[in-house]
């Protein structure tokens, strides 16, 4: 969100992502009108695209292997979708204006149901770490989600984990009270304490 206000983007579309997200739900998933009957609708991801604004992907390490390359690869690397759930298209902008200057008005674009994915459109992802280290079946069976469709999607950053200190900080910035910082020392401190836990012993995680 800080990323998006700096470079003034005035909404951040957030997507939590797990182990049973379908593919079809990071663009469009089923939904209920008051009147009963149902409708497909845009994901936030969906809505980042269409309106210009960054999309914040959280933890695209818990997908299923091959779920994000194969459900947003297109708008990642070629900034449009071919086919939509709902039947609808979405095209790079460089695509729309080749279509308005072969005749076609934005009404008929719309009728036919193909939208123009925003120019000022972004993603941001983040994920932890592979597990695996080493070569070899089992390594690369360990690093997972890190394959090779998913890392030219991406200019990739590394991280390091923060300190406590560094946390502390962080959650002092946003007024946390004097009155507060004994229990959240003694949060950080359990957090530490469960992540030494889940390295150690991996069906903790």
């Amino acid at each position: 969100r800080r990323f998006a206000q700096l470079f003034g983007y005035g909404e951040a579309y957030s997507v939590f992502c797990h182990a049973d997200l379908p593919a079809h739900e990071l663009l469009q998933r089923r939904a209920t009108t008051p009147d009963g009957a149902t409708e497909w609708r845009d994901s936030p991801l969906l809505l980042a695209a269409r309106r210009g604004g960054v999309a914040l992907l959280d933890g695209i390490h818990r997908l299923p292997r091959g779920t994000f390359a194969g459900a947003v690869g297109p708008l990642c690397v070629e900034r449009s979708l071919l086919s939509l759930p709902d039947g609808s298209r979405l095209v790079s902008a460089a695509q729309w204006e080749a279509l308005l200057a072969a005749g076609l008005t934005e009404g008929e674009l719309a009728a036919k149901g193909v939208q123009r994915v925003h120019p000022a459109f972004r993603i941001v992802a983040t994920a932890e770490p592979p597990a695996g280290e080493g070569e070899g079946e089992a390594a690369a069976a360990a690093a997972g989600w890190l394959s090779d469709e998913l890392l030219p999607l991406f200019a990739w950053v590394s991280l390091s984990p923060p300190e406590e200190a560094e946390l502390l900080q962080m959650l002092q910035m946003h007024t946390c009270p004097p009155k507060a910082l004994p229990p959240l020392r003694a949060l950080l401190r359990y957090r530490a304490a469960v992540l030494s836990a889940s390295s150690a012993e991996p069906s903790l995680r």
